[in-house]
Parts: structure tokens; sequence; C-alpha cells
């Protein structure tokens, strides 16, 4: 892969989003506003050798250096990082083959490509200070945006595998030779087929780099980025999509007017570009595209189970400025159907991370939510966030809803959200049981309730044990249970 073919399709693509995309310039505007800093710290390309440089400052009307962003797995054992210890030594530069593969083929990359300066996080962070760790995780979505270019080293498992290596071509054939006519009247040129290249979707979801947590986070905030895969160099960026095997750009844009049903590039797009006239508009259904990027980042790895809000932190920051909405530990103040979340996968408890019980983050596991159909889905429950800080690791739920006792000596339900839908009798199983004599569509209500629990550190607070789903219909003899949260009393419970 490392060939002048493989730099000119890069460099193509590059060029044509900079000259002809406005979405992408409007959010890479970097290069030309100086309130826009450099990363704390940047790889400095040399001919021989990278050097770490610090607070790259440049004087306010001269031309700054765009940079580029390395999206890589680490693997495991160990790998090269900067540290205090080693801090100085990297200040003063190394030579390339120092690097571990996947690094050093970004730097290579850069170098072809004439871009100066690459952001790497084990080498650009101070892998053993919190505090720094915990400021440039701040900024990381700024970073991701702002770069000149991502480079996703999408099939190397590991920081020392590298992604440069040997394609795996395509199969081909020649469907026809070339026939030449002297006269000019006829013949054909060769012609040759080829097998269709996997879809980008499919060559995403079966990626080393696609189980990596941080990595979701890195794709969905980067104005654009090239994929190195085994068998083609894939592009993405605000404006479209393309595969090296295949001729046309994807641009394709889809009706944006209910975000919920489109697609997640239609949903990357609409995040950074939040202009009401734009085609993609993410005022509505925001939070069940969130709910979706949710599910999907659970299913993800993280080595240490401390980062699962933080690798999610800076899309959250956004989703958040876009819906004028506060969030705290994963949950959005506007949705508060997000507390319904439940446990995909049963079996031996889960490691919990550091977050309230209240948040999806607490278990370090799956999550799922409830069917998202923000027409019928009604919140019942009004609730602020108390004592929460800039990390949105750490806060507590002060909620306001209706509740009622449970069988258990202090355990108590309190209801966060209902959903009533039109249903057939035959596919309510209490009906088909009892033969009751219902219409034959009905209106079903789901109930959705938060078990909670006194916290055994501190009284005057709750802690979620879990949720559970009532179904009911009204007036229907099927349901021996009765409808208990209607006309309940509400109270203020405060959740850690």
């Amino acid at each position: 892969m490392d060939s002048l073919r493989t730099y000119q399709q890069v460099q193509r693509w590059l060029n044509n989003c900079r000259r002809n995309h406005p979405r992408c310039s409007m959010n890479g505007s970097f290069l030309h506003d100086a309130t826009h800093p450099y990363p704390t710290r940047l790889l400095e390309i040399h001919k021989d050798k990278v050097k770490l440089v610090e607070h790259l400052a440049v004087p306010p009307l001269a031309p700054r250096s765009p940079y580029a962003i390395l999206s890589y797995c680490w693997g495991d054992g160990d790998t090269m990082t900067t540290t205090s210890a080693n801090l100085a030594d990297h200040l003063g530069g190394f030579p390339w083959m120092a690097l571990p593969q996947t690094i050093q083929d970004a730097v290579l990359v850069c170098f072809r490509l004439g871009i100066k300066f690459i952001w790497v996080d084990a080498l650009c962070v101070l892998q053993d200070s919190p505090e720094d760790w915990a400021s440039e995780c701040a900024r990381m979505g700024d970073y991701y945006s702002c770069a000149v270019v991502t480079l996703s080293a999408l099939d190397a498992s590991s920081v020392h595998e590298g992604f440069l290596s040997s394609r795996a071509p395509l199969s081909t054939a020649r469907l026809f030779r070339s026939v030449w006519d002297p006269h000019g009247y006829g013949g054909h040129p060769e012609i040759w087929i080829r097998q269709s290249p996997p879809t980008l979707g499919t060559v995403m979801l079966n990626a080393p780099l696609s189980r990596r947590g941080w990595a979701l986070q890195e794709r969905v905030l980067s104005t654009r980025i090239v994929h190195f895969a085994k068998s083609e160099l894939l592009w993405e960026c605000l404006t479209c999509s393309a595969q090296e095997g295949l001729t046309e750009l994807n641009d394709h844009r889809q009706d944006c007017s209910n975000i919920q049903y489109s697609g997640a590039s239609d949903f990357k797009r609409a995040l950074f570009i939040p202009s009401p006239s734009d085609h993609y508009n993410i005022a509505h259904g925001a939070f069940a595209i969130w709910q979706r990027f949710v599910v999907e980042y659970s299913t993800r790895k993280l080595t240490h189970p401390e980062d699962r809000l933080p690798a999610i932190a800076g899309l959250a920051r956004i989703l958040a400025e876009r819906t004028d909405s506060p969030y705290c530990a994963g949950i959005f103040g506007k949705d508060l159907i997000e507390l319904a979340w439940q446990e995909a996968v049963t079996g031996n408890p889960p490691a919990l991370a550091p977050a309230p019980s209240w948040s999806w983050a607490r278990p370090n596991s799956r999550v799922k939510f409830p069917f998202y159909d923000q027409d019928r889905l009604v919140s019942t429950v009004d609730a602020r966030f108390e004592g929460y800080d800039s990390s949105i690791l750490h806060g507590c739920l002060v909620v306001s809803a209706c509740f009622r006792k449970m069988s258990g000596p202090w355990n108590v339900e309190i209801r966060i959200a209902e959903r009533a839908h039109t249903t057939r009798t035959h596919m309510i199983p209490p009906i088909r049981r009892t033969g009751c004599e219902c219409k034959t569509a009905v209106v079903e209500t789901l109930v959705y309730a938060l078990e909670i629990a006194p916290h055994p550190a501190n009284p005057d607070c709750w802690a979620r044990v879990n949720v559970h789903i009532y179904p009911y219909v009204e007036g229907c003899g099927a349901y021996g249970q009765k409808y208990e949260f209607r006309d309940s009393t509400r109270s203020v419970f405060k959740l850690v």
C-alpha cells in the first residue's frame, strides 16, 4: 500500500474536499481561524526524524500549517509513549525507526502528502499524568474535527502491526480480448471484470478498529478520514464517502426531517452543521440516534473501564450544544427516557465503571434502550442534575415523579415514561390466555418504571436497581394488575 498510486488517490480525495466541499470547509476552519489553537503537543515531521513540539504558536496573520491525526488500536503489550520522565528527550527528537510500525506508517503518509505535523495520543499526551490526560481528553473532540485529515489504521489490531502492508487484491478476469479493426470500422477494447468490493459498512463492521471504544468518537468527530483497509482505501467526510475500487463518490442525501430514521453518516453531517435551513437538521430525533450510538459503543472494548464516559465525551458535548440539553454521565436532561436502559446480556455481573448508578455507563457491558418513538413516548418525570463537574463522570439526579412502594421492605418504583400504541388483541398474551372480549384493536400502554433502593452509604440518597416495563389496557379484565401509578403521589428522590 506504500505506493505512488496510494498517495495520489488520497491526495485527490483531500484536494477535492478542501476545494469543493463548503460543508467540510465550514467545520475545518482551523487554518483560517486563530481562535482554534493547535493541540498542546504535536509531532513535527522531518526527513529523518520526528520531534515533539509543545504549545505551537503562529502569528495572527501568518499561514497555519495543517496537522493530521491518527486513529488506531494500541493492542496488547507495551508501546512507545511520552511521560514526564522522557518528555525532554522527545522534545529533542528521535528517528522514525524508533516508532512502533503503525505510528511510523502514519508519519510516512504525512511526509508523502506534505503534512508537517501529526497528533498521536500515545506520544502527545503525558501518559503518567492524570492532570494532563484529563485536560487533553476534554479537547480531544476539537483535535479530531480541526485536523486536516484523520488516518484510520482500520485493519491493524495493534500499534506494532502497521497498515501499509501489501494488499489482498480482489479477483479479476478478462471478459474480452481487444479486437482491432485496421479499417477503423469496428472492434472493441479489452474488457476485464473484477470482484465487487465489499461496502464501506461491511468493511467497517469487521475491522479491528471498529471494536475499539475510543474509535467510535474519533470517526464521528473527524471532518475527513481515510481508512487504510487490507483490500483498499476508503474515504469519509462531511459531504461524501468513497471507495478506491469504485469510481463514483457517494454523496446521496437523505431527507433528515426526522433524523431518527436516517443513517449514521447523516447524523455525523447534521452534528456539525446546525443551521435550520441546511438539508441536514439535527433538531428532530437526535436523542434516538444518541441511543443507537450508545448501544453500538457499549459493545466495544476499552482497556480501562474508567474511560467508558470520557471516550464519548466529545460527541456528547457537541450534541448537548446542538440540542440545548444538560448532560451528565451519559444521560441528557431533555431525554430522561434514557434512564430506562437495560443490560442486554445476563449472567455474571459485569465490572462496574466509575459512574452513577442511574447511568448506562455504570455496568461495563452491552446495554439496550426501549423502542424509541418520539411521537408516542411521553416522559413522566421532572429532573435536574446536581453536583456534576466538567469531567461529566459524577453527579446526582434529582427527580420528581409518581412512585409506589414495592413488595420488599424499602425499594420503591418511580414512573419515568409511558408509551401508548395501538395493537391487535391477538398480539397481547394476557388477552389470548383469558379470551377477553376486547375490540379487535386496542390501545396498549407500556409504563416504564425505575426501581430504586436506599443508597447503602448515604441514607438521604437512592440508587438505581433495575427498570421494569408494565403493559396495561384501559378497561380490559385480562389485566389483573392494577394501574397503580395513575393516581399515585409525586415525590422527590435524589439518585446517585
